[in-house]
């Protein structure tokens, strides 16, 4: 079993992610998160220097590592079955690429308020991403730029967004 981890930003000492650790790179975490229930919830990049800190112990996590095994014993942990290549995310550069190419949906954060901005990569510019964003009022796309450095974290596969994915494919 993966050793869990309070993941915390930089700069933020009260809000953190529950995931393992399971591929890293120079430059990047990528991270199996879990929800409160103690399944995963998504794959994420998430670059190293905007990380505060990984907690190893806490009696949270001793709770979540709990959940966690139960719904893997009991077939609940991953039912949509969700995988990554990771080699396809071994630094942020390429995963903008990635995120371009394959065209699915994607949940970046940025540290400008830790803003929650979900849809797909258009292009790749050397110092911002051109998303298409989703309206969730009337699933209208609008062109926001993302400043690269300023993105803390990156959904790059989650039950939301397969779920939203197929969604929006069925219309």
């Amino acid at each position: 079993m993966t050793q869990l981890y309070e993941i915390y930003l930089e700069n933020d000492e009260t809000a953190f992610t529950v995931g393992s650790i399971v591929a890293e790179t120079e430059e990047l975490y990528i991270v199996e998160s879990l929800d409160e229930t103690g399944r995963l919830d998504s794959l994420q990049v998430r670059p190293k220097a905007k990380v505060g800190k990984l907690v190893s112990s806490s009696k949270y996590l001793e709770l979540m590592e709990f959940t966690k095994n139960y719904n893997v014993e009991n077939g609940n942990y991953n039912p949509l079955g969700l995988e990554v290549n990771y080699d396809d995310y071994s630094s942020l550069e390429g995963t903008f690429h990635q995120m371009r190419n394959s065209g699915d949906i994607y949940t970046i954060v940025t540290d400008n308020d830790e803003e929650i901005l979900i849809g797909n990569v258009k292009e790749v510019f050397e110092k911002e991403i051109l998303l298409n964003a989703i309206n969730f009022e009337d699933f209208t796309r609008t062109e926001v730029p993302i400043d690269k450095s300023e993105i803390i974290a990156i959904d790059i596969l989650s039950y939301e967004n397969v779920l939203l994915q197929k969604f929006l494919m069925q219309g």
